[in-house]
């Protein structure tokens, strides 16, 4: 009886050693999964901010172009041209509203920034610009073209500089550069 009695316990510390590595080994596992389910949640929400930031600061980047080029010539197409930067512009704003839904704080407050400044800029070209129509010479179409103040870049060059810090703690953000150099004046 005796026998039997150890070889019951004997048979059941196994048993009960096997059991507890397996529910340690499946403990470990679930952490590990939990742990790489955990990371991948970061990573894909750190790709998400970086896509947002990326895009809004490539709408601020068009919209600039835009409104360069249409300040650079007389342009028969001028409607055309303030519609693309007026959606451009609406553009620029709804990313920096995804932005600042993805990044509040600091940098929700210089994307909104961003977008203020961009529709600052285009209710400016608007009211600067002449459409073209058919009051030239013999009703000629006369080409539209920036007859006001021409827009002044200074402040959104100041919050994209901010935006790059703001996004890249300890690089240097280098100033943007202005797309079209300006006429020198020679002929």
């Amino acid at each position: 009886m005796a026998t039997i009695s150890a070889a019951i316990i004997s048979a059941v510390g196994t048993l009960c050693g096997a059991l507890g590595t397996i529910a340690l080994t499946s403990g470990l596992q679930a952490k590990r999964e939990q742990r790489q389910a955990m990371i991948a949640a970061a990573s894909e929400r750190t790709a998400v901010k970086d896509q947002a930031r990326s895009d809004l600061l490539a709408a601020i980047t068009r919209l600039r172009v835009d409104i360069e080029l249409t300040c650079a010539r007389h342009w028969r197409d001028m409607n055309v041209r303030l519609a693309a930067i007026q959606e451009q512009a609406l553009t620029a704003n709804v990313l920096a509203a995804r932005v600042a839904l993805l990044s509040p704080g600091p940098e929700a407050e210089i994307a909104f920034a961003l977008g203020k400044c961009a529709s600052g800029l285009t209710a400016l070209t608007a009211k600067s610009m002449t459409l073209g129509d058919f009051d030239g010479p013999n009703k000629q179409f006369v080409a539209g073209e920036i007859t006001g103040t021409r827009p002044d870049f200074a402040e959104l060059e100041r919050l994209v500089a901010a935006f790059l810090r703001q996004i890249s703690p300890g690089q240097p953000a280098t100033e943007p550069q202005t797309a079209i150099p300006a006429a020198t004046g020679r002929g």
